[in-house]
């Protein structure tokens, strides 16, 4: 989008903004905030949950995407501002130019549009992971979340060094192959029409469990000791959070014996309907 009147972009990208002056002149030009242009307007394929797509560039230097919720503009968009600071922004302090902030974003109108999804997994022929869209698609496809959520699928090493190291190590282990082939398996269950798949893992202590967890995790993401294996240990809305990042994926969850079982039972049939609980607005 281009600069919105009253703004101008540096040739650093930083964005200045400057006051109107008396008779018609320009008043005094201030430093707004480091670089951050509107590529595209966010929309769902409902037409709603508008928002931005946005490029910044972080204290390093280097660019990064992402997508702004347009709601996160409602009232002092402290919210936004918070996200934004997270992946490198610099603002200017004072309370106006929080409110010139807002004025830029929502005075932005960029001539490109794209598709958002708020959550990963199948989006007709695209493939939506937070931080890139695998596949072809009518539209261009992103991950849109009001919350500031990692990105559980960090790529680290090679195909061939997986292989090397955690694929050659499964050869002759049933328990590992399956755990590894259930985790694979998330990304097929969709285009095959078949339902979620919850597989248990059951035994005494230090007999391996968590092992075999950790090798299917390598599969989705980064593969250290720990990476993309969850805990039951959470309530109710924060485990459907996590799945819900983890969909048509493989959701692992470690340590059940730290959950009620009412609890696991519960949380147990939302993962396995891949339904999250119902909840009432203001107007019921």
């Amino acid at each position: 989008a281009p600069a919105p009147p009253g703004f101008r972009f540096a040739d650093d990208g930083a964005i200045f903004y400057t006051e109107p002056g008396r008779n018609g002149e320009a008043g005094a030009e201030h430093w707004l905030c480091s670089p951050l242009r509107i590529l595209a307007c966010t929309r769902n394929t409902a037409g709603e949950g508008w928002g931005y797509l946005a490029e910044l560039i972080d204290r390093e230097g280097a660019p990064r995407r992402l997508a702004l919720p347009a709601r996160l503009l409602a009232g002092d968009g402290a919210e936004l501002r918070a996200l934004l600071s997270d992946k490198g922004w610099r603002p200017a302090p004072g309370p106006k130019a929080r409110e010139r902030l807002l004025t830029y974003l929502l005075m932005s109108q960029p001539r490109q549009f794209v598709r958002c999804a708020d959550r990963t997994g199948w989006h007709g022929r695209a493939f939506v992971l937070p931080s890139r869209t695998l596949g072809a698609a009518d539209e261009a496809v992103i991950f849109q979340s009001e919350s500031n959520t990692p990105d559980p699928y960090r790529e680290r090493g090679t195909l061939a060094g997986w292989r090397e190291q955690v694929g050659a190590l499964c050869v002759g282990n049933s328990r590992a192959v399956f755990a590894v082939a259930a985790a694979l398996a998330g990304s097929l269950l969709t285009p095959a029409g078949a339902k979620p798949l919850i597989c248990h893992f059951r035994g005494g202590s230090s007999k391996g469990k968590t092992t075999l967890l950790r090798a299917a995790a390598s599969v989705w993401g980064e593969p250290v000791a720990g990476a993309g294996v969850e805990s039951w240990r959470a309530t109710a809305n924060a485990l459907e959070s996590v799945a819900a990042l983890r969909n048509d994926a493989a959701l692992i969850l470690d340590e059940l014996s730290q959950l009620d079982a009412r609890d696991a039972i519960g949380a147990a049939y939302a993962i396995g309907n891949g339904q999250g609980k119902a909840r009432a607005a203001r107007s019921g």
